[in-house]
């Protein structure tokens, strides 16, 4: 994975990531925590949480976090059924995982962050998204082969049509890349 990803990673992910992450705060769950890409970025005195189906990406997200001097907590657990009591967290944060799930799990992918989610804390996410501009609209559809071989995603998530629904709001959006990413900071409703 991070073979592959490399090369996003040093040109604008590690960029965009470093911004979204320094509002988080306090306890923090890292949902599709990965191979820890997120943990470089967190401000210091985050206690940090990471989640992820993957038992490998899990190993590859603890020896990242023993490189860093890191300190955080690692558990293999779906992001569907989040083993947490309600308002657990300050801060959750969801960087290129939803893009993974189908449009009719993104509801519940957001309830269940909204769920675990403090009444004053915030959803930080940072995306794929359709672009409305035809050209990068053009050359994400030529990649999203790959896109789904490699990681399982897509370009075109609609994550924002679903905040709503889910009982979230945006406090702050920002796009990026011709529009194609999108970085959210989002609130309980």
């Amino acid at each position: 994975y991070d073979s592959l990803d490399a090369l996003y990673e040093r040109m604008w992910k590690r960029r965009l990531r470093r911004r979204l992450l320094r509002r988080a705060r306090g306890r923090t769950l890292d949902v599709g925590v990965g191979t820890g890409c997120n943990l470089p970025h967190y401000p210091s005195g985050v206690e940090v949480v990471g989640i992820d189906l993957s038992r490998r990406m899990l190993e590859r997200a603890a020896q990242r976090a023993t490189t860093l001097d890191r300190p955080v907590q690692l558990a293999q657990m779906n992001l569907l059924q989040l083993e947490f009591p309600d308002h657990a967290f300050d801060t959750l944060v969801a960087t290129f995982v939803l893009l993974c799930l189908p449009e009719s799990l993104q509801t519940a992918a957001l309830r269940e962050l909204h769920r675990v989610c403090k009444p004053d804390g915030v959803v930080l996410l940072l995306d794929y998204k359709l672009s409305s501009h035809a050209p990068v609209r053009v050359l994400t559809r030529c990649m999203s082969p790959w896109l789904r071989f490699a990681f399982g995603g897509r370009y075109d998530a609609r994550t924002e049509g679903y905040l709503a629904e889910a009982g979230l709001r945006p406090r702050y959006r920002r796009s990026h890349l011709g529009d194609s990413v999108i970085s959210l900071v989002l609130e309980p409703a």
